[in-house]
């Protein structure tokens, strides 16, 4: 049984590429804040008799503070983390400089915060209750020297989301190039695309066959589609269990002999024998990243330029439609390439 399958190694290169170029500009920032002078600076000086042992200080608002003393800053930072577990959480939010928590024993919000070799912890009822009393802390200061990330969220803020935005729009148009490329199934070397009329008609051919889907033309485009509203099919499909009227729009390109194939759905839902089509929408699955069989599940193979069918139960998968498809493409001599989109820029490379 001849197969056609899309190629291991592109999809591993395009998940692996995808999560790099995802991760590396957060793992830059992390590394750059933890190189960068500490956001915050420890004033031994004021640090009164009454904070040398480690035990929670009472305030009237109902605040507490505890303040615990380490031999250097790395036994400060073990112990940051070690007072954190000995709290009952019910969540738990992690930043670069602090750590925020929520008891499950009662709900008060809480810090632990390592500076220098001190770690400080502070609960309260909210958060507004806790930055409030962080705030007026004698012996605690914000440095005034920033590290670069830093300067950027407190000066340059906007600069900054606009960098973000515009990093992600390029990750997500180049992802789906790359899934376009990962996911496209080229023909053997030895076979020469036919011309594109040539290739437009055996794709059409397939009307001939009777099948319950049908490839009818759209101005330049193909779609592919099952045959919701014929009378010989509609009885079986409801039978069938089919619940999603599967569109593939083909559009065919002459200079690189690729054909752009985008999936589109809508869901289907049966009265009375006739079908109700619900809305309309595309999107990433159109780059599906598995084998194609040949023959062995639609019972409906392309060969040497023509089409030929097996008996067998129709099921009304995708694959029953979109395999022969890609069959009698790359059979032609093209490469089939799964696209979001059509626009030339965001399609495939």
């Amino acid at each position: 049984m001849d197969t056609v399958r899309t190629q291991s190694w592109k999809i591993v290169v395009f998940f692996i590429g995808a999560f790099v170029c995802m991760i590396a500009p957060i793992a830059l920032g992390i590394v750059l804040d933890l190189g960068g002078p500490p956001p915050y600076l420890l004033r031994a000086d004021l640090l009164g008799p009454e904070w040398a042992q480690p035990v929670p200080h009472a305030f009237p608002d109902g605040s507490t503070v505890t303040v615990t003393t380490y031999p250097d800053e790395a036994a400060a930072r073990h112990g940051a983390g070690a007072a954190l577990n000995d709290v009952p959480r019910e969540s738990t939010e992690y930043t670069l400089s602090t750590t925020r928590y929520t008891r499950r024993d009662g709900g008060r919000r809480g810090l632990v915060l390592a500076v220098g070799n001190r770690v400080i912890q502070i609960e309260a009822a909210d958060d507004h209750a806790v930055d409030a009393r962080f705030a007026d802390l004698p012996f605690l200061a914000e440095n005034p020297e920033k590290g670069p990330v830093a300067k950027l969220f407190s000066q340059h803020l906007s600069l900054m989301l606009l960098g973000i935005l515009g990093f992600f729009l390029l990750w997500f148009a180049l992802t789906m190039r790359a899934g376009s490329w990962a996911g496209s199934i080229s023909p053997a070397p030895e076979i020469a695309p036919v011309q594109a009329e040539a290739l437009r008609a055996r794709l059409l051919a397939v009307n001939d066959l009777g099948l319950p889907f049908q490839v009818r033309e759209e101005g330049r485009r193909l779609v592919a589609e099952w045959r919701i509203a014929d009378a010989r099919w509609v009885g079986l499909m409801e039978v069938g269990g089919l619940t999603s009227a599967h569109q593939i729009c083909l559009e065919l390109d002459p200079r690189t002999h690729k054909v752009l194939a985008q999936d589109r759905d809508r869901t289907v839902s049966w009265r009375a024998g006739a079908a109700r089509l619900g809305g309309s929408w595309s999107f990433f699955r159109g780059i599906n990243f598995f084998q194609y069989d040949r023959g062995a599940l639609v019972g409906l193979f392309f060969k040497d330029g023509g089409w030929a069918t097996t008996a067998y139960d129709y099921r009304f998968y995708l694959a029953e439609m979109k395999n022969p498809l890609i069959q009698a493409i790359v059979g032609s001599g093209w490469t089939f390439a799964p696209v979001v989109t059509f626009f030339r820029p965001l399609a495939a490379s």
